[in-house]
């Protein structure tokens, strides 16, 4: 049993806005550019921390060169490792405030970041245990090997959050990436169903324009 082809035809309007002239125009609002300086920066998480261990490494290095000197291999090398993580610390600081990753891009920040306070968190903490043993009871150096410690547990939270940066975040983001692509190579275990009754094609066709287009519906049945 067949029945005749039908045809059904439907004129259907457009709004301007999805195909007028301003269609293809960003947002009002958007600037050019950002700027150099980065105003969101000084009160994150990770700037408090710099300013905390930048505070709390010339404390120490203060103390200990104020204080009279009884092993000065120890004292000299708690000041150099001090002096080095403090002029270290301020430039990361620096190259996050102005934004200067974005034209030094052959340089992995967070990684170069994360390589920094591995080493000299290790550096501070040998040097603070050094002169912590060679203190002889001096105000002094008392006073800076405990600001070396308070420096270091700082720089080890500093470790923990560059690693969460570097390590985490990128391996996050390369599994995101990767998931779309395995499951179009695997597939899945379930089917499209198979769609039953008539074939129905639509067609649509519209002149930019004008913004109005005209939407032609073709039914066949047998």
């Amino acid at each position: 049993m067949s029945h005749g082809a039908g045809l059904v035809r439907t004129t259907c309007s457009s709004s301007s806005s999805a195909f007028g002239p301003g269609a293809g125009a960003g947002p009002r609002g958007a600037s050019p550019s950002e700027g150099l300086l980065d105003p969101v920066f000084p009160r994150t998480h990770g700037a408090l921390l710099k300013v905390a261990q930048m505070v709390t490494l010339l404390i120490a290095f203060i103390c200990v060169r104020s204080s009279p000197w009884t092993g000065y291999s120890a004292y000299r090398y708690f000041e150099v490792v001090t002096i080095c993580n403090f002029i270290m610390i301020l430039a990361f600081y620096l190259v996050h405030l102005f934004r200067l990753y974005r034209m030094l891009t052959c340089i992995s920040w967070p990684l170069s970041e994360l390589l920094h306070y591995l080493i000299g968190t290790l550096l501070l903490l040998i040097a603070s245990i050094v002169t912590a043993s060679k203190s002889y009871s001096q105000s002094g150096v008392v006073a800076g090997a405990i600001f070396g410690f308070l420096a270091t547990f700082l720089c080890l939270a500093s470790v923990w959050l560059s690693y969460k940066i570097s390590c985490v975040t990128q391996s996050t983001a390369t599994n995101t990436e990767r998931g779309p692509s395995e499951q179009s190579q695997w597939g899945s275990d379930k089917t499209a169903p198979v769609p039953e009754g008539p074939v129905r094609k639509h067609t649509c066709s519209g002149r930019t324009g004008s913004g109005a287009g005209r939407l032609e519906e073709v039914a066949k049945w047998k």
